[in-house]
């Protein structure tokens, strides 16, 4: 998903309590602490983890001497130190809330959010009403893409603290996700509701002005974001999607001294060369290919950092995932295709209609067409068959390879149940346009026997440069690189096609070209597979209201259009790479 809202993460610490100690040891003295907690209050760091030290050397199992040391690391930044001394406080102390916190903020800063997740669990398992922890801890959930859990925890945070705009940001920016649409504007109005705004917050809610479909209000407000800081790139590239005619001059300026100043973060540069492109695209120039190239070197270099990598080792640590699901895959399919002879149909009220297929392939151009119709709605791209997924690999029952007849029950209702929001008093069926979902095309088919599964297929090239043009907002590492690319198309493939052999005609497949030039003959063949009658308003999928939180979220509010088809021969010197890898394995 490009595009998507991000909050305005802060990290905050937890300050020590020197008071919390019950059992110093007897060899500390009090001007020892006293000595401590000033040179704590001073942010000298460096003396009190000097001072920790010697003073280790004499009391070993002091907690308070490693808890002091552990948090000056922690601000200096010097994490793998940090890390070690919090883990001997909690080997002390096992119930040392503070330190299971701060190791939580420590991973959290990491981008290791799993671990961080852990720890902050750990918190509320101690002490529920521990509330300096709801506040990351749902930020982390957010990151996670855990939506339901991390609006929980803000809630906690906010009953127990107080609404401030931090807060309502990123409550804002949750709803966003959940599609509570109405309630998240309430949110962003409380942020925006102050003399002193923060960009990133309003960068935020113009972001969810041009998902709802405001582009005039959402142009002006990435303006704004501009005026308030010329330096923030985020706004930039933005603007260049929706309004590149509304660039000034000097934006434009100051954005190309930005790109070549080496105190230009990372990621600030990688939204400038996407901005850039954009904008160089809409002027037709010649040189916009560079500017591509620069976002997408720089912003693998900040995915990379993410997953605690080098820009070298994702294409290996995408090959070792790869390996990994494989051997799960092989396992999954051996349990599909057993049980696909005996589970029973059941007929639910909602049936969903599944899309798959690779990232800009035109998967959100099919969700906008069908649910154009009156009686299907859709829901955008869900994470529910990933979790159900996760689940079952898990489980007991995965490591036994022994499956009740009921099991995959369990897994329906909840689904069932988790979209029913999407739902109106019209609604037959609800898409879930989750492209990933390919992967489990045939554990869909095992719970939901009677769902439609349609795949939508483009040219390998177009489609495969097209991924290369977007900057996603999370997931996709190998969406910066050509040959990372490539290898996830040829894996997609794979997939594919073993579902095929397995489930023949129950999958629907279309290609993109077919449906851009025939619009509505192909609209009444995905209708009838999918059970419904052809209903016009299906052509004029681009006056759906809908809101969009895809890359694609532009796009699909025009008339279709073809100029896309083809487009990657323009550049096609430039994308040899690819075009060798995808010609070579094909």
């Amino acid at each position: 998903m490009a595009d998507k809202i991000k909050p305005f993460l802060d990290k905050p610490l937890k300050k020590i309590n020197f008071g919390k100690f019950k059992n110093p040891s007897p060899d500390i003295s009090n001007n020892i602490l006293v000595e401590l907690k000033r040179l704590i209050e001073d942010q000298n760091y460096e003396e009190a983890i000097k001072k920790c030290t010697e003073e280790i050397d004499k009391s070993p199992n002091a907690s308070v001497l490693w808890d002091v040391a552990a948090f000056s690391y922690q601000k200096l930044k010097i994490y793998n130190e940090a890390i070690k001394c919090y883990e001997k406080v909690l080997s002390i102390d096992s119930s040392s809330i503070t330190s299971y916190f701060n190791l939580g903020i420590i991973y959290y800063d990491l981008g290791q959010l799993n671990t961080a997740n852990e720890l902050f669990m750990k918190c509320v398992e101690i002490d529920k009403n521990f509330k300096e922890v709801y506040l990351p801890h749902a930020k982390t959930l957010f990151k996670l893409q855990k939506f339901d859990l991390a609006k929980e925890s803000c809630s906690k945070s906010i009953s127990l603290t107080g609404l401030n705009k931090e807060k309502a940001n990123l409550m804002a920016c949750i709803l966003v996700d959940l599609m509570e649409l109405d309630e998240a504007e309430k949110f962003f109005e409380i942020c925006l509701n102050e003399k002193l705004i923060n960009h990133n917050h309003l960068n935020n809610y113009a972001t969810f002005l041009k998902v709802v479909n405001k582009l005039d209000k959402s142009a002006d407000l990435y303006l704004k974001v501009l005026e308030i800081n010329n330096d923030y790139s985020p706004a930039f590239r933005h603007l260049s999607e929706i309004a590149p005619e509304k660039i000034t001059d000097s934006i434009l300026l100051r954005m190309k001294k930005n790109l070549s100043n080496k105190d230009t973060s990372e990621e600030f540069k990688a939204h400038i060369g996407f901005g850039l492109w954009e904008y160089s695209s809409y002027k037709k120039s010649d040189n916009s290919f560079q500017f591509l190239k620069q976002g997408n070197d720089n912003y693998r270099k900040v995915v990379a950092k993410s997953f605690s990598l080098t820009p070298d080792q994702i294409s290996t640590n995408s090959i070792k995932e790869k390996d990994d699901y494989l051997i799960n895959q092989a396992k999954l399919r051996n349990i599909v295709k057993e049980k696909l002879k005996n589970e029973n149909h059941k007929n639910d009220k909602i049936d969903p209609i599944f899309i798959v297929g690779l990232p800009r392939s035109g998967t959100t151009l099919v969700e906008q067409i069908l649910s154009s119709h009156p009686n299907i709605n859709g829901g955008g791209e869900l994470r529910y068959v990933n979790d159900i997924y996760h689940s079952i690999i898990s489980s007991k029952e995965w490591e036994t390879e022994t499956f009740s007849d009921d099991y995959f029950l369990k897994f329906r209702s909840q689904y069932i149940n988790k979209i029913k929001k999407y739902s109106t008093s019209n609604t037959k069926s609800i898409i879930d346009k989750m492209p990933a979902n390919f992967f489990f095309v045939g554990l869909i088919k095992l719970i939901f026997p009677d769902s439609k599964v349609i795949n939508i297929e483009r040219n390998s090239m177009d489609n495969c440069f097209s991924i290369y043009t977007k900057l996603f907002s999370a997931g996709h590492a190998y969406a910066y690189n050509l040959e990372d690319i490539g290898n996830y198309y040829l894996m997609y493939k794979k997939t594919m096609n073993h579902w095929y052999k397995l489930l023949g005609q129950e999958i629907y497949k279309i290609q993109y070209e077919n449906l851009v030039n025939d619009l509505e003959g192909e609209t009444k063949k995905m209708l009838n597979y999918c059970n419904f009658n052809f209903h016009k308003d299906c052509l004029e999928f681009y006056k759906n209201k809908r809101p969009v939180l895809t890359a694609s979220n532009i796009q699909v509010r025009k008339k279709i259009f073809k100029n896309s088809i083809g487009k990657w021969e323009k550049y096609s010197n430039n994308l040899k790479p690819l075009t060798k890898l995808i010609r070579e394995e094909t």
